[in-house]
């Protein structure tokens, strides 16, 4: 089904890639179309998340995303060579008018099940969505931020809180550029 999906956004794609920055202070229906397009993506990600490290790894990968159903899902996919093998991964984004809310899922050539992440909002033009993710066997609070949103770039960070301190690592940091393509 997925496949599908991505198949008729990959067609739809030149129909509805506008380039967007949400102007608003709270959570709307368009809030990733900032997304939308080609774009080239500076990863900073630290060698080995909370243990002390200040060890960061960086590379680049490229991106595309799509927004549908009027901005109320955007979907991407990341593509390109990470510690020297293929990758590539899909984010859907959907948005639930009820809460006036987020859900972000998430899947990769490694973990093919597609998976909620985090949920959250935009609120002063900074995206915060928060979930839990297992690693190295235990479960941490888990943060996404999303800011420094311009028209032609964005900043993703992504964080876990230490369960006994409350303190929040960032470990992974994305910056997204616009492509030459």
């Amino acid at each position: 089904m997925l496949g599908g999906l991505l198949a008729c956004s990959a067609f739809l794609a030149p129909a509805i890639a506008e380039d967007r920055v949400p102007e608003h202070e709270g959570t709307t229906v368009n809030d990733f179309s900032f997304l939308v397009g080609k774009k080239v993506i500076r990863h900073q990600r630290l060698k080995e998340s909370m243990a002390g490290s200040d060890e960061w790894i960086t590379f680049d990968t490229n991106y595309e995303a799509w927004t549908m159903l009027g901005g109320a899902a955007s979907i991407d996919r990341v593509f390109g060579e990470v510690d020297g093998k293929l990758f590539e991964g899909v984010s859907v984004r959907t948005y639930d008018k009820e809460s006036d809310t987020w859900k972000i899922y998430w899947m990769d050539i490694w973990n093919s099940n597609l998976r909620e992440q985090v949920r959250g909002k935009f609120e002063s033009g900074t995206g915060t969505f928060y979930g839990t993710e297992v690693y190295r066997g235990v479960t941490y609070r888990m943060r996404f931020l999303w800011k420094n949103i311009t028209e032609t770039s964005a900043r993703w960070e992504q964080a876990y809180q230490d369960p006994e301190t409350g303190e929040w690592e960032t470990n992974w940091i994305m910056d997204f550029y616009e492509s030459d393509d």
